[in-house]
């Protein structure tokens, strides 16, 4: 774990880490973030080409992302497009033991994955009601089974790492996982992954998940939560603090089904402001990177989004002007310029003088000081009649128009 840089710059407070509120905190030495952006492209509405995927990659390795998980699909050409283009992280791909995707048979897959420089194989285990629902042939006894004989497969392949994940692990039976997941480890997987497929799991849930399996499988834990209750970040956070190893996150926290996966910006900014814990992430480059994933899958930035979306850094009534202007601390949870962002003055209903006068500032545009209370009656006006905020060119005509 890093240090704290930038403390300075970071207004949360002390009651965070009173002795009281940090009980049964665990935090491993060192947590490993896997990136998944590129895993789930697969189904985004878009066909990311490789020169867009080598972009992202780009991206993901200017803010020191250790680990890029992506889909077996293709993963030899990826990979080596973005050796070729210098991204330093390390590929870790994804293969099923079962109905793989675009492939004749798991083996094929996995070969694919090896044979195209993957730095690790990532064994995904549906859950066996999933799987035998597919092929009713398969009984739990089988599936475990084919997870064994995946890690061997891969291992015995020339794979350099293999992780093994369960997927729907908290609708499963705990000592199934505890079980296989210890098999699998003393096969030679490193890492055994609790995914949450759909999202139903609460935070306490999920650390006892982390201890037990961690106790009973003697490897490394890692965790991929997703959002269905609004706990994707609680719960990959509650996993961390119970001793999780690492988390998968992806950008924007964007999922092609549902209500997403953990994003990065938000683990990454909470284990910093509110734990006290760097994970060693150029956090600066996230506004950045947001936009760039937004571009590129067709998703876009919701615009409460926390860390990422512009309204997080944007204020515009008086009484909140007065002090922000002067001490942004005052308003804001951590400064908006450590995730690459800056304060930004909005127009609309409630805007007042002190707002009107920061934006005819920062858009470097005068107007006489008996004109500003006309600004702001028309700006209150044109935003009430178009419901939501002005921008700024329409900021600049409504100004240009009472000159």
């Amino acid at each position: 774990m890093h240090t704290v840089k930038s403390k300075d710059k970071i207004y949360t407070g002390d009651l965070n880490f009173l002795p009281e509120a940090c009980v049964g905190e665990n935090f491993k030495d060192y947590i490993e973030l896997v990136e998944i952006t590129l895993r789930e492209e697969v189904v985004y509405d878009v066909n990311l080409t490789i020169p867009d995927k080598v972009e992202l990659a780009k991206s993901l390795d200017a803010m020191n992302i250790p680990v890029i998980q992506m889909h077996s699909q293709g993963a030899g050409a990826v990979i080596k497009a973005c050796r070729d283009a210098g991204v330093k992280a390390q590929f870790e791909v994804l293969s099923r033991p079962y109905n793989p995707y675009g492939f004749k048979d798991w083996k094929e897959e996995i070969m694919e994955a090896i044979n195209g420089g993957a730095d690790r194989i990532r064994p995904s285990i549906t859950t066996p009601r999933k799987w035998t629902m597919g092929d009713p042939s398969m009984s739990l006894e089988k599936i475990a089974g084919r997870t064994l004989e995946d890690v061997k497969f891969a291992l015995d392949s020339g794979a350099k790492e293999v992780t093994i994940g369960f997927t729907d692990s908290p609708r499963m039976d705990l000592q199934y996982l505890i079980d296989i997941g210890g098999r699998a480890v003393e096969l030679g997987a490193t890492t055994v992954v609790i995914n949450d497929t759909v999202g139903i799991a609460k935070p306490g849930l999920i650390a006892h998940m982390v201890k037990a399996m961690a106790k009973g499988t003697k490897g490394k834990i890692r965790v991929h939560c997703h959002n269905d209750f609004g706990l994707a970040t609680a719960n990959t956070l509650a996993a961390l603090a119970a001793g999780a190893d690492g988390a998968e996150t992806v950008v924007n926290g964007a999922d092609p089904a549902r209500s997403g996966i953990a994003p990065l910006a938000e683990v990454v900014m909470a284990m910093m402001c509110l734990y006290n814990k760097d994970l060693g992430v150029n956090t600066e480059q996230f506004y950045e990177s947001s936009l760039l994933f937004a571009d590129k899958s067709g998703i876009p930035v919701a615009e409460q989004k926390p860390v990422v979306a512009d309204r997080n850094w944007m204020y515009k009534r008086d009484h909140i002007m007065r002090t922000i202007t002067k001490d942004e601390s005052i308003q804001f949870p951590f400064s908006p310029s450590l995730v690459g962002q800056k304060f930004q003055v909005g127009m609309g209903r409630g805007s007042g003088v002190f707002g009107v006068r920061e934006k005819l500032r920062l858009l470097n545009m005068s107007m006489p000081e008996e004109r500003v209370m006309d600004i702001v009656k028309a700006v209150n006006l044109e935003a009430v009649r178009q419901k939501r905020r002005l921008t700024d060119d329409e900021f600049r005509k409504l100004v240009a128009v009472m000159k």
